[in-house]
């Protein structure tokens, strides 16, 4: 399985080098994160004051715009794959989504530990920064933001592998 490299991916994929269970690998591997994800969130300790209403109308904004971010990213790629030829868009979708999907959670796992570090660094001199409620403010905001990168280089991804499928095709054809 090719899990970071979305050029040579989308090459294999335009080759037919991938079999049907490799292509059904791409499925589970963001079925199964996704699973882990869900039961994390709700069972984590509850601590401290409840949410302050402000916190809780931002995370229901940015839930809503999560949601409608991840229909139009989607719509994106499937108008985009129409383009192609608008064969196999399931299958290109899932396909294609791994590399990027890994890409993208490392580096905002990567800037959200940063944060979390600066913030720890920098408490004492900014106190409100250190405050559980802005963490968890400035963290709701990251979601749609990591939500439209991620969907923007799928995207990008489809766009490659149109490239690739031409350079693919005979003369005249």
């Amino acid at each position: 399985m090719i899990i970071w490299s979305s050029r040579k991916l989308e090459e294999a994929l335009a080759q037919g080098k991938l079999s049907n269970w490799t292509r059904v690998k791409y499925l589970i591997i963001p079925a199964v994160v996704g699973a882990f994800s869900g039961p994390v969130y709700l069972i984590r300790p509850r601590y401290g004051p409840r949410t302050q209403p402000f916190n809780a109308l931002c995370a229901c904004v940015c839930g809503i715009l999560t949601a409608y971010l991840v229909y139009t990213g989607i719509r994106k790629c499937y108008r985009t794959n129409k383009q192609i030829d608008g064969k196999s868009f399931f299958e290109r979708f899932v396909v294609l989504t791994v590399p990027v999907f890994v890409r993208v959670m490392v580096v905002a796992f990567t800037l959200s530990m940063t944060f979390l570090y600066a913030t720890a660094l920098t408490a004492e001199r900014f106190p409100i920064l250190a405050n559980r409620a802005s963490i968890v403010l400035v963290l709701t905001v990251f979601g749609p933001i990591v939500t439209y990168v991620l969907y923007a280089l799928i995207n990008r991804s489809f766009i490659r592998f149109r490239q690739v499928i031409q350079k693919q095709e005979p003369p005249g054809s």
